[in-house]
């Protein structure tokens, strides 16, 4: 006989003629406050559940059905949610620090505020999740879709980004210092005032994206894309910018002063003359606009 307990009083929610919840039904029910940690969930169906403020630390909840399910303030630390959906899900200011999500659908998913402190969202699916002040400080989110994501002022210091599908994603204001996100589609994304200082963007595709006042400082930017986006205010003092190509790209009182430029094309941007190029580093294969002298700007050629 199982007996699932409220975490506080102790009180029997639920009783059933079984060893574990390995695969059981459980859709609809009311299992709020339930205390399940360590609990083997796996596969189980917790359709439109209530399971706010429940307990399922190091719960296993793989391929578990957790669709339309009420998450909010659960303590899910170092719980496995490989290959589970949570799709439209409520995970408000839940806990699910150190938890695997890998593979886990968590398409349209409310995450505002949660802790996601070094968790695993590798390849998951998180497309128009809203996830606006969650920490996935140091979290693994490699491969993962975040297409139309909502992640404004959003904590990603740290955080794996590499090779993400983030088209139309939301990061305005989001912290991404020392973040991996080399590889990354991040077309037509919002990157308003965003941090990414010391940020890995190596070949990243940042195709018509708002960088508006974006901090960029130190960045490694080699090869990225970044044509027909708005950098204007921007700040890549000391970025890696070589092989970029910058066509179309606005960058009105941009700071480039000591960027490596060497090789990237910037031969059709925008107001570049109202940029900051003090110290840049170009050679002969740095294409700049016709008439443009980049020495008088204050740009040093590495043929010099």
């Amino acid at each position: 006989m199982l007996q699932i307990r409220h975490r506080h009083t102790c009180f029997v929610l639920l009783e059933l003629e079984r060893e574990n919840l390995e695969a059981a039904n459980l859709r609809d029910l009311n299992l709020s406050g339930a205390d399940l940690h360590q609990q083997c969930l796996s596969r189980a169906d917790l359709t439109h559940a209530n399971l706010r403020s429940s307990i399922l630390l190091g719960a296993d909840l793989t391929d578990a059905d957790l669709s339309e399910t009420n998450l909010e303030g659960a303590v899910l630390l170092a719980a496995n949610l490989r290959g589970a959906n949570l799709s439209r899900s409520r995970l408000i200011d839940a806990h699910l620090a150190d938890a695997h999500l890998c593979g886990a659908n968590l398409s349209r998913a409310n995450l505002l505020s949660a802790l996601a402190e070094a968790s695993c969202f590798r390849e998951a699916n998180l497309g128009q999740a809203f996830l606006e002040g969650i920490d996935l400080r140091r979290a693994d989110l490699h491969g993962a879709i975040l297409r139309e994501c909502r992640l404004a002022n959003a904590n990603l210091r740290g955080a794996d980004l590499g090779g993400v599908q983030g088209e139309r994603v939301s990061l305005m204001y989001a912290r991404l210092a020392d973040a991996n996100l080399s590889g990354a589609n991040l077309r037509s994304a919002d990157l308003k005032g965003a941090s990414l200082v010391r940020a890995n963007l190596q070949e990243a595709i940042l195709n018509e994206a708002n960088l508006l006042r974006t901090r960029l400082d130190d960045g490694n930017l080699e090869r990225a894309c970044l044509e027909h986006c708005n950098l204007a205010g921007a700040r890549l003092g000391g970025a890696n910018l070589r092989g970029a190509r910058l066509n179309h790209a606005i960058l009105h009182g941009t700071d480039l002063r000591r960027t490596d430029l060497r090789g990237a094309d910037l031969s059709r941007t925008h107001v570049l003359q109202e940029a900051g190029l003090t110290h840049a580093l170009y050679d002969q294969s740095t294409r700049w606009p016709q008439g443009f002298r980049a020495r008088e700007r204050g740009a040093v050629t590495s043929l010099a």
